[in-house]
């Protein structure tokens, strides 16, 4: 019989790091090979390291890795596409490097540890726009708080659906756009607050975010506000109607009947 591996031997065979190698594209093919040469289930998978040569991270990369706890992203990162990450259930944070400019459909879904997404930004010079796709973070049941940077393109369909835990949102200016569904079901969501230059809240956007409390939105006149937005949010409708717009005002009277 052999020897038992001891809890560092373990620790250190379910560490994935790629510090040595020239590719730029990782692929969930290239992962289950490199897990197969090592003897590493998929789901055994702890912690991963990719260097600044990695440019994206294709579909499913390292989509179900259920026990993935650690991920160190590289500052040559650009995409990081669909599915990418999902289901990783016990991944407490992640943080992305600058230089990613995209965020796949269902990227970090179903992470239903994720508390904390750190998004990088530099304070002085010019920040590349970053595109994140619907439902990118659906699911990230244990996410409290999200800040929503200038660097955003704009804030899609359902990006945010089903985060349970999200209790505070702050959006900066440059945003124009908060699509269909992008915090419905955020039940615990209290407090939003919306910048200058947003134009169009679509419809369902802040569905059933039962214990919301108050909406600021800037007296610009926001197009497109659609009453469905906010239905079931009785406490916040209240309270925010007092801060919108005449032209938005009209405008919900209007879609309403």
């Amino acid at each position: 019989m052999g020897r038992k591996k001891s809890a560092q031997e373990q620790a250190v065979k379910n560490t994935l790091g790629f510090k040595h190698i020239k590719e730029t594209l990782i692929t969930k093919q290239g992962i289950d090979a490199v897990l197969l040469s090592l003897g590493i289930d998929r789901e055994m998978l702890a912690s991963v390291e990719l260097p600044d040569s990695v440019e994206q991270i294709n579909e499913d990369a390292f989509s179900r890795c259920e026990r993935l706890t650690e991920v160190s992203l590289g500052n040559g990162l650009k995409k990081i596409e669909n599915w990418a990450f999902s289901y990783c259930k016990r991944l407490p944070k992640i943080r992305i490097p600058l230089s990613v400019q995209r965020i796949g459909e269902f990227a970090f879904s179903e992470c239903k540890a994720l508390k904390q997404i750190m998004i990088e930004e530099q304070e002085n010079g010019c920040m590349p726009i970053l595109e994140v796709a619907p439902h990118a973070f659906s699911g990230c049941e244990q996410l409290e708080y999200m800040y929503i940077s200038s660097r955003w393109y704009n804030i899609e369909n359902y990006t945010f659906y089903n985060c349970l835990g999200l209790r505070e949102v702050k959006i900066e200016s440059g945003i124009t756009r908060v699509g269909m569904g992008a915090f419905k079901y955020c039940s615990h969501l209290s407090n939003i607050i919306l910048a200058e230059g947003l134009q169009q809240i679509e419809a369902s956007a802040f569905e059933r975010c039962v214990q919301m409390e108050s909406i600021e939105i800037p007296n610009l006149g926001i197009h497109g506000w659609v009453i469905s937005s906010v239905n079931q949010c009785e406490k916040a409708w209240k309270k925010c109607c007092k801060n919108v717009g005449i032209v938005s005002w009209l405008l919900l009277i209007y879609l309403l009947y």
